[in-house]
């Protein structure tokens, strides 16, 4: 039967102790208990531990095989250590392996060899430090076959403590991972939370900017218009000046069109008559605000036809503006068409197709005429 060698080692006694103080496991009572049914050899006799797992709930322990498994692997250490495998439990030693923590102090109190420990369960001061044993079996220790022991089956129990070591290891190196990946995750995720509150904001800029740029341009071309008429009049006697005050005075109470929207309906195409597209030209057909068809006089059309690839590209989109959001598209810059040196048509009005191009356009009964592109630079 095997005895409670681990209990000589005042050490592991009080490393017991402090252990039932900080967690309430009675850890040494529950060892005394399954060392009870262990042989010689401190190994558990076949079809025994159901009887130690229920001698333990007795006694108030509940716990798993794994557990029992664990006690027995405590002693186990301490014998084979002692018998032929000093250098494989040193090792394990060394790698301070959970199993071996009762065999380490008990070389620590000086029973460093298989006789002194022998000699020390026979000292009366020991024994009666010792559990005294209150469970009277049913059945004996003899009663059971013991499990047949060889060189090959302590080898692949060493081989089994081994990759449950290293099995160990790679869980907590995994978890660690894991964390660091999660910690990786969350600064991932906050770089983006980021990165897309600045695409928003410099979006709301860019609009705010486009908007800005917008107005800028169709105050210029307010500015622009402005000054060429000063410039004309400037170069007229004051008398000519004062007469034309006078006639633009007067057509201003004349029943002629005072917004672009407005429709006239006396209003005549030009002489220069207007015509529907062919079907090979690239220019917008159908003017999407009115409702209605684009007409382009032949003055339009050769002006149009004498430009070059990106100035047409420049021209087309104008247009397609004019189309979709109608005249009073900030980068259209539209303005009521007064004369400079261009033919002025009844209800006429002027919008910008470029940096410097313009195109004066009406709106008839038949559809928006554009009769007249021309550039500032040649005015």
């Amino acid at each position: 039967m095997a005895k409670d060698i681990l209990s000589l080692s005042n050490s592991y006694l009080e490393y017991l102790r402090k252990r039932r103080e900080s967690r309430g496991d009675d850890i040494l009572k529950r060892r005394l208990i399954v060392i009870e049914y262990l042989n010689d050899e401190y190994l558990l006799s076949e079809n025994v531990l159901a009887a130690v797992l229920q001698r333990l709930k007795k006694e108030g322990f509940t716990v798993s095989r794994q557990t029992v498994s664990a006690d027995i692997q405590v002693y186990r250490s301490v014998f084979l250590y002692f018998h032929g495998f000093r250098e494989k439990i040193s090792q394990k030693i060394a790698e301070k392996n959970w199993t071996t923590m009762g065999l380490s102090l008990l070389l620590q109190d000086g029973f460093d060899s298989w006789e002194k420990i022998m000699a020390g369960l026979k000292s009366p001061a020991k024994k009666s430090s010792r559990v005294s044993k209150r469970y009277n079996r049913n059945l004996a220790v003899n009663d059971f076959k013991p499990i047949p022991v060889d060189g090959n089956s302590v080898k692949d129990m060493f081989n089994l403590l081994e990759f449950v070591d290293a099995f160990d290891a790679e869980m907590n190196n995994s978890h660690q991972q894991i964390a660091t990946l999660q910690i990786s995750l969350r600064r991932s995720e906050e770089k983006l939370r980021k990165r897309d509150l600045l695409i928003t904001k410099l979006q709301d800029d860019l609009d705010t900017a486009n908007q800005l740029i917008a107005i800028g341009d169709e105050e210029i071309t307010r500015l622009q218009d402005l000054l060429i008429e000063k410039e004309a009049m400037a170069t007229l006697s004051p008398d000519i000046q004062k007469k034309l005050m006078e006639l633009v005075e007067l057509l201003g109470e004349a029943p002629l069109k005072t917004t672009p929207d407005a429709i006239d309906e006396n209003n005549q195409p030009s002489i220069d008559q207007a015509e529907e597209l062919s079907e090979e030209s690239t220019l917008p057909r159908d003017c999407k605000h009115f409702g209605k068809r684009f007409l382009y006089t032949k003055t339009f059309r050769k002006f149009y036809e004498g430009l070059d690839d990106k100035t047409t590209r420049i021209v087309i989109k104008a247009l397609e503006n004019f189309s979709e959001h109608g005249p009073r598209y900030g980068a259209l810059g539209t303005v009521k068409h007064i004369g400079e040196t261009r033919r002025v048509e009844m209800g006429a009005w002027k919008s910008r197709a470029g940096l410097n191009l313009r195109f004066l356009w009406r709106d008839l009964d038949n559809g928006v005429e554009v009769y007249d592109l021309f550039s500032r630079e040649n005015v």
